[in-house]
């Protein structure tokens, strides 16, 4: 019994250390998400995470993608970020003034 609890410390304390995670890194892969799962193009999000699923520009979920976009190239100023911001930009609902 003795062995097999050596045994097991052993190969508990021989298991390599789990892979660092930074913020980083996981930044990019919400922006892979967010622009490679959620934009649609040409200024339009999809409502849900199917290539045919229908896209807009003015709920509250998509609003969401874009203020989400929006503080990512705050933090990142990643110029690849401007044109689909752009794009957001354009297709934004206006609203008359009140």
């Amino acid at each position: 019994m003795r062995l097999l609890a050596l045994v097991a410390a052993v190969a508990v304390l021989a298991a390599p250390a789990p892979k660092t995670v930074t913020f980083a890194t996981l930044g990019r892969q919400a922006e892979a998400a967010l622009l490679g799962t959620w934009y649609a193009g040409g200024g339009m999000w999809r409502q849900c995470n199917a290539q045919g699923c229908a896209t807009g520009n003015s709920d509250w979920g998509l609003d969401s993608l874009t203020y989400t976009l929006a503080r990512r190239y705050e933090s990142t100023r990643d110029n690849q970020l401007l044109p689909p911001r752009r794009a957001l930009v354009q297709t934004a609902p206006s609203y008359p003034a009140a």
